[in-house]
């Protein structure tokens, strides 16, 4: 896999372009939460109130698990704990987890599984909270044994609405905006693309009237249901549409040669926690749980489309974290997983010379030592026209990794009740 950047690339995406659907969607203005409108700030990071605690089961294992939210106000990157396990939220940390989906690894290989969903709602907020993970109850059997196999932790639950209980328990406490200065916008100095055996991943500059905007595009096709056709959706980030759409259900595609076909039914998996509640279930003759608080006013279901925003944020959503910037531009996806969206992702991490600010503020933010690397000077290599290794770095001088302390990292709660900050 090679790393396109500049014309090349723009040719690649042309190409991806030219092969899908001429309409695009764009999700109606009725599909907006107006709670959030104007709550959180462009380029600025917040936290809570209060620490906010939601119990559920893991997605992997059906283990009994609680998610704590806990503020900090200190300039530096969100910590996750699982039980006693410190986990810095990094690229550096990131693995590619169980059933192609994302996980952060620990000491001695421990992996927290399913971390996409909470990465793109912290991201989405902008959000300065460390997360917690506890087991709180007895793991069933089978749950223990996968786990200990695949070297995998505890895992997120899957919540009937993903993120809803999140969103509804944030509005609840409230948001503290954060006195920390703003955070510089920063962007790809030309188009990069990324193919794979089925998909493509890109990222380019923010195109004329879109310089204030981050924009998904995200294509899905699935050949094996013909319910389902070949998609092209935009989303133009914001709080109020993420709010909204976060509440979609993870689709599963089913037939009856499939053993997932089980949930049909409504038999419950023995070790994945996915039921009718917490997927949107499909087969080949059509939605068996559609959720019509998804329908717009020609018929089309974003519920889908939405869940596909969730996971397709959390990667530069991380991204911007590391850098230390607000990103702008088009990040546009095709028929990828997470494990394809994390190669890019990697290589995107090693090339980080291929970013420059868009507009700098008077003040440099502290959250992250690494932001200041990112403004151009006669050091940082001509990419135009080029195609680089995903594993190879082309400067490694360009940036130098360095964390920030820790000296606001909390120990793990051990209570269900947080205290006030």
């Amino acid at each position: 896999m090679q790393l396109l950047i500049g014309s090349k690339a723009h040719e690649a995406i042309e190409r991806d372009l030219q092969d899908g659907p001429s309409a695009v969607r764009r999700p109606p203005h009725s599909l907006r939460d107006s709670r959030w409108k104007n709550v959180i700030p462009e380029r600025r990071f917040c936290t809570l109130k209060e620490g906010v605690a939601l119990k559920g089961r893991g997605t992997f294992g059906k283990a009994p698990v609680q998610i704590i939210l806990k503020p900090y106000h200190e300039d530096r990157n969100p910590i996750f704990f699982d039980g006693d396990h410190e986990i810095p939220m990094d690229i550096d940390h990131l693995r590619r987890g169980l059933m192609r989906c994302l996980a952060l690894e620990g000491e001695k290989g421990r992996r927290l599984e399913i971390v996409e969903h909470i990465i793109s709602l912290m991201g989405a907020f902008r959000l300065n909270v460390d997360v917690i993970v506890q087991a709180h109850g007895r793991k069933p059997l089978l749950g223990r044994l996968i786990n200990w196999a695949a070297g995998a932790g505890n895992s997120f639950p899957s919540f009937p609405e993903c993120n809803g209980p999140f969103i509804d328990a944030i509005h609840e406490v409230g948001i503290r905006k954060l006195k920390h200065p703003d955070r510089p916008v920063a962007t790809v100095k030309e188009p990069v693309y990324m193919g794979f055996k089925r998909g493509s991943i890109s990222f380019e500059p923010p195109r004329d009237g879109e310089e204030d905007h981050m924009i998904l595009s995200n294509r899905v096709n699935y050949p094996q249901c013909s319910v389902i056709d070949d998609q092209l959706a935009e989303f133009v980030m914001n709080s109020e549409q993420y709010a909204f759409l976060a509440r979609s259900r993870p689709p599963n595609i089913v037939s009856w040669r499939e053993k997932l076909a089980r949930l049909v039914k409504g038999h419950k998996a023995p070790y994945f926690n996915m039921n009718r509640e917490n997927c949107v279930i499909i087969s080949k003759k059509g939605y068996i749980n559609k959720d019509h608080a998804f329908d717009d006013k020609d018929g089309f279901n974003w519920e889908m489309q939405g869940h596909e925003m969730v996971d397709k944020s959390a990667i530069f959503y991380l991204l911007e974290r590391c850098l230390g910037v607000v990103l702008r531009g088009r990040w546009s996806t095709y028929r990828i997983s997470h494990a394809e969206e994390y190669v890019f992702l990697r290589a995107l991490w090693k090339h980080r010379d291929l970013f420059e600010h868009l507009t700098v503020p008077q003040k440099q933010p502290s959250i992250n030592p690494l932001s200041p690397a990112l403004q151009i000077d006669s050091r940082l290599r001509q990419a135009s026209d080029s195609v680089l290794p995903a594993t190879e770095s082309s400067d490694e001088s360009a940036l130098s990794l360095h964390h920030p302390p820790r000296s606001g990292a909390c120990p793990p709660c051990q209570k269900e009740n947080v205290p006030r900050p």
